[in-house]
């Protein structure tokens, strides 16, 4: 077992994971259904599903992570990767969001992650549609 010996290092798996994702051809960005969009600068994210599936990942690559998403959100807030919300609970790190796309919308619990927290290079940044809108 593997452990991971700070939060830069959950944080820093977390960036490589998220990359080599959204670069993958099965991970479906910017559409209903979707894993995800890219708005206003930054990767909003379906937060259990996504946050459930690297906690797996990790897991069976043999690291050691930490117990509960809840965890996992808190180490990736204090690194600096989780978008900064408009609130006074620090913790609260999933915002319940509507997504639309074109004619379609869906309200979804979300977690935003700002681009350049994520990826070094802008020129490498996911597309971002003018379709689509989160509020």
């Amino acid at each position: 077992m593997m452990i991971l010996k700070s939060g830069a290092d959950l944080a820093q798996h977390f960036s490589s994971y998220l990359i080599a994702k959204v670069i993958s051809d099965n991970f479906k960005l910017n559409s209903i259904p979707s894993a995800g969009w890219v708005f206003d600068g930054k990767l909003w994210l379906i937060s259990k599903m996504f946050i459930d599936e690297f906690r797996n990942d990790m897991k069976e690559d043999g690291f050691t992570v930490p117990d509960t998403n809840f965890l996992v959100l808190r180490e990736l807030f204090e690194q600096g990767l989780i978008a900064n919300i408009s609130t006074n609970d620090m913790f609260k790190f999933v915002q319940k969001k509507t997504v639309r796309v074109n004619e379609r919308s869906t309200v979804v619990s979300l977690v935003s992650f700002p681009l350049e927290k994520i990826w070094v290079n802008s020129n490498d940044y996911p597309n971002e549609l003018s379709n689509v809108e989160i509020s």
